[in-house]
């Protein structure tokens, strides 16, 4: 009987070691989403209106001031109405854009162009 007790506890303690395996497997292969940056003080800014193809059309493009290529071949990056905290990301733009403040943007590319993920202000 003991054998048989000895035996199973080896089983489950290999199962438990297999299910860690897995598990920190798993957890060490998962990588964070990524985002570029560009640093420096905001440029020129555009808003795109309806009449211009708004919503969903690059609405709120953000350049460099030394108008430095920030992705993919593009001077800008964007944020579209319809994306979360638009109306925090367009206020701190033109807060940092006014104040002359270096900001820190970082962003994703989605097709051809770059999508303003968060930004942070200096």
């Amino acid at each position: 009987m003991r054998l048989m007790a000895s035996g199973m506890l080896a089983t489950i303690n290999c199962v438990k070691f297999l299910l860690l395996a897995v598990i920190a497997t798993t957890i060490l292969s998962l990588q964070p989403a990524r985002a570029d940056n560009v640093a420096g003080q905001v440029g020129t800014i555009i808003t795109v209106g309806s009449g211009a193809g708004a919503p969903g059309n690059y609405d709120f493009r953000v350049y460099m001031a030394t108008g430095a290529v920030i992705c993919n071949g593009v001077p800008w990056v964007y944020i579209n109405t319809s994306d979360a905290n638009y109306s925090a990301l367009v206020a701190s733009v033109l807060l940092a854009k006014s104040l002359g403040s270096t900001v820190t943007l970082y962003f994703n590319q989605v097709g051809a162009y770059c999508q303003l993920a968060y930004i942070v202000m200096s």
